[in-house]
């Protein structure tokens, strides 16, 4: 039989081995998540870029005021807001994310998209829907093509030319709204090949809005440009099998990540008023 000191002892040696387990579970717990990552962006991405609209011309400034003006009750009519783009768009998800927390965080927000499988933005002028759009009659436009595009064989001047066919007809048409573009979040070719294109037509984008005064998002680079996107949604379980559709957790950060950019460019126009 064991003394009563022997049972003291083991008992102190088996509370001890619990305090160090303990210690060891806590460590891993709180280990530090990615501090690179911006707002709205994954935690898990790897290296994102910064989560913002480059708009230079401050395009966007009345699209800013109205949303200030139905914050303050003085806006007469809502604000309506139309998604253009390719699949991504038509799934609904990511222009839907964007609209509900706009209409949530703004109220008086009216919200539609209009995709289409397949669609480039030279396809999407001869789909018939661009009369959609203009009846419609929205304040701000964000045009979301580029997938597509990337996806065959791509020439960056083609599509230059193709971004400006659509754009003059928006601006002609709707002489009164703001547009917002935005780049492709990037794509694997077939057998989960590196697509090349994606970085040079998020550039081709950017470019074309840059010099035409027109305010841009980079989806691309903020997911991790060249370097990391493609592997950001992969391997986080965001996007699909086929390498160029995601998942609704994937579309759905999507549309928070353009929605931050968003809200922080708003915020910082307002301060400046």
């Amino acid at each position: 039989m064991r003394s009563a000191s022997h049972i003291i002892i083991a008992l102190m040696l088996a509370l001890l081995s619990l305090a160090a387990n303990a210690q060891e579970t806590d460590t891993v717990v709180t280990a530090p998540v990615v501090s690179t990552a911006q707002p709205g962006v994954p935690a898990a991405f790897r290296a994102p870029g910064q989560n913002v609209i480059t708009d230079t011309e401050q395009h966007l400034y009345p699209i800013y005021l109205a949303l200030l003006d139905i914050k303050a009750d003085e806006y007469l009519d809502s604000l309506r807001v139309m998604h253009i783009g390719d699949s991504h768009i038509r799934g609904h998800i990511f222009p839907q994310t964007f609209g509900k927390r706009l209409a949530a965080d703004f109220g008086a927000v009216k919200y539609r998209d209009l995709g289409i499988n397949g669609a480039t933005y030279s396809s999407y002028v001869r789909s018939g829907k661009l009369e959609d759009v203009y009846a419609w009659q929205p304040d701000l436009v964000i045009i979301s093509f580029g997938t597509n595009e990337a996806y065959g064989r791509y020439v960056p001047e083609t599509h230059y030319r193709h971004i400006d066919e659509l754009v003059v007809l928006l601006q002609e048409n709707l002489p009164y709204a703001c547009l917002l573009l935005t780049t492709p979040a990037g794509c694997y070719l077939k057998g989960g090949r590196h697509n090349p294109a994606n970085l040079t037509c998020a550039e081709t984008i950017d470019r074309y809005a840059r010099e035409h005064g027109l305010p841009v998002y980079d989806l691309f680079a903020v997911a991790g440009g060249e370097a990391n996107a493609c592997a950001n949604w992969k391997r986080t379980g965001m996007m699909r099998g086929d390498g160029v559709h995601f998942t609704p957790a994937g579309y759905t950060a999507q549309g928070n990540m353009l929605y931050e950019a968003f809200r922080r460019a708003y915020d910082e126009a307002v301060k400046q008023m």
